[in-house]
């Protein structure tokens, strides 16, 4: 058996979002507590999602949050989820960037949404991945 003998080919569906906020002196309590709010509900909610979770400097004020989805339309549904949190992540923070990284297709059907919060977008090739 050879060692690529475990790989699968790659038709890899999931869509990652990748965002930093910069949270306002004095907020990151209140961060943190949006942070819980949006955890809980979209753990609650959202079955197309695979992980979802915050990452906080340890040098400034920021925080790095993570997400992936199955695919694009799972991505449409925790934005519909999350609309009523947003805005309370922007009362304490301002939006750095954020990224959507994935297959073209998957990307292509949260594109609209995600372009009006400032996204970029990273198309993955799926000749140059594998997955196990």
């Amino acid at each position: 058996m050879s060692e690529t003998s475990n790989f699968l080919p790659n038709t890899d569906t999931r869509v990652f979002l990748l965002a930093y906020f910069e949270m306002e002196e004095g907020k990151v309590d209140d961060f943190k507590a949006v942070a819980k709010i949006a955890s809980d509900k979209v753990r609650e909610n959202e079955e197309g999602c695979l992980s979802f979770g915050f990452v906080f400097s340890q040098d400034s004020p920021t925080a790095f949050f993570r997400e992936s989805y199955v695919d694009g339309d799972a991505v449409l549904t925790h934005l519909k989820v999350a609309e009523d949190v947003l805005p309370q992540f922007f009362a304490c923070s301002k939006l750095k960037s954020i990224e959507v990284h994935g297959p073209a297709e998957e990307i292509e059907k949260a594109r609209e949404p995600l372009t009006k919060m400032g996204a970029t977008f990273w198309s993955l090739d799926q000749d140059l991945s594998f997955s196990k």
